[in-house]
């Protein structure tokens, strides 16, 4: 199954009860120069994983057997007292 940058963007954020607003505050962009992103479906991997970063905000990939072939744990970076281990 394919999923647009909108919907998986739209999931990750009602997960964690955060808008599309809040994302674009973390990526330092405007919320209108967000959404356009969105719309034309390049939102680029570095974006995603730091909006998930800082939502703690953990993802896992599987396969078509949902067998988890990828996962990308939050690091906590953007915690305050947080530290890279």
């Amino acid at each position: 199954m394919t999923m647009t940058n909108k919907k998986m963007l739209a999931i990750l954020l009602a997960s964690v009860g955060k808008t599309q607003a809040d994302a674009a505050e973390i990526l330092r962009k405007f919320p209108q120069s967000l959404n356009m992103t969105i719309n034309k479906n390049n939102l680029r991997v570095c974006d995603l994983l730091t909006v998930c970063d800082a939502f703690n905000i953990s993802i896992d990939f599987k396969d078509s057997s949902n067998n988890v072939v990828l996962s990308l744990s939050a690091n906590n970076r953007n915690q305050p007292g947080a530290r890279e281990v």
